[in-house]
Parts: structure tokens; sequence; C-alpha cells
């Protein structure tokens, strides 16, 4: 257990009826961003496209699936989204198209994601456990940022001439993922009672590499 959320009960109103849900179906979100990218077609080496987007996005509702802690005062919600991201970065391209030792390159790089901070109760009676502390909004604690590098390498073998690729060959890839083997955390607690209290509970996959070959007649 990484978390622990207790809920206390209390009489009902009414006893003919359990829990009453009325669920509303409402929100807001303000997006500002920046996008800069640069393509490239005629350069010697590389071919290929990179994008950077500054932006913030703020909403006072998490989704669908989500819920506000004071359930009659859903506007208190006005936060980050859960998607934000400060900075992002991302170049896709070849290096040395059209050569033997072409090489398919993907960056990703991403400033980190907010995440919430609970007192892990259920302050409110609303039986969900998501109440904040006092004076505390939504989304405002910071998780890790995280950063990716993919390669890939596949090359043809003719065994026989053709027009355009009528001939046959042989084809071999090599695939990294995670080239540099980086640890990008996830699932962070937000809930103050967990001895996990803003810690990470997951990772993204570590380096893998995928081998590929095929026939082409």
């Amino acid at each position: 257990m990484v978390g622990i959320c207790l809920t206390a009960y209390y009489a009902r109103p009414n006893v003919n009826f359990g829990q009453i849900r009325q669920i509303e179906s409402g929100g807001r979100q303000l997006v500002n961003a920046m996008d800069l990218s640069l393509r490239s077609q005629s350069l010697r080496w590389f071919s290929g496209q990179v994008q950077y987007t500054l932006s913030r996005a703020e909403s006072n509702s998490g989704g669908i699936n989500r819920f506000p802690q004071d359930q009659y005062n859903p506007n208190a919600e006005w936060g980050r989204t859960n998607s934000d991201r400060r900075h992002t970065l991302n170049l896709t391209g070849t290096i040395n198209q059209d050569h033997w030792l072409t090489l398919g390159i993907n960056v990703r790089l991403n400033s980190g994601a907010p995440y919430t901070e609970t007192t892990g109760y259920d302050d409110y009676h609303t039986g969900l456990g998501n109440a904040r502390p006092a004076g505390v909004g939504r989304n405002t604690l910071q998780a890790a940022g995280s950063a990716n590098l993919d390669l890939q390498w596949e090359h043809d073998f003719k065994l026989t001439e053709g027009e355009d690729d009528d001939g046959k060959a042989i084809s071999i890839g090599i695939a990294s993922f995670n080239v540099p083997n980086h640890t990008n955390y996830g699932g962070y607690i937000g809930a103050q009672n967990s001895s996990r209290f803003m810690q990470p509970t997951s990772t993204s996959a570590r380096r893998q590499l995928e081998f590929s070959a095929g026939y082409r007649f």
C-alpha cells in the first residue's frame, strides 16, 4: 500500500436511500501556447523536423472521472491541467538519408506534469477522499520531467536489380528505445498520509533493443 484513504460513515438524512449522486458535466479550460517548428529537407546529413512548445494550460476540471473536493464549489478547482507541461521538445528525422548508414532518430524532452496534494482523508464526506489541505489548490505539486531518445537503423541488401523497389532484397533493421537508459518516473503520490508522499510509484520502460529482418520479392 502506498496510499491510505479513510472514509467515515455518517447518518443519512433519509434511510430509505443509499448514496445519491447528481453528476453535472461542466468545466472550463484556458490554454496559451507558442509553437516553434523547423523543418529540413535539404541538409546533406539530416532531414526531419524539430518542434518546441512553450505553453500553460489551466482548467477547473480534471476530466469526466475527476470530481471537485467541495461539490458545492467547483470553481475553486481552477489550476493547472493534468497534462500541463511548460516545455516540450520533439525532434524526428533521418540522419544520412539514402546511405547504408541511414539512421532514424526520435527525441522527446518534456518538463514535468503537475499532480495534486491531498490530505488522504474524506474531509468533505463525499466518499471520494480527494480533500486538499487548507489553502492548497489543485495540481500545485510538480513531477519530474522526462527525456527519451530512440534510434533505428534499417537497410535493404539488394539481391536482384529491378525498377524502383521491384527487385528482390533482404531488409535488416535494429531499433533501440530509450538509448541513454534514462529513468522517467511517474505515478507520484500526493496524499500527505502516505509514506510515499511526493514520491513516484512507477517508471517508464528501460532501454530496449528490437531486431527485424524481412525478404522482399
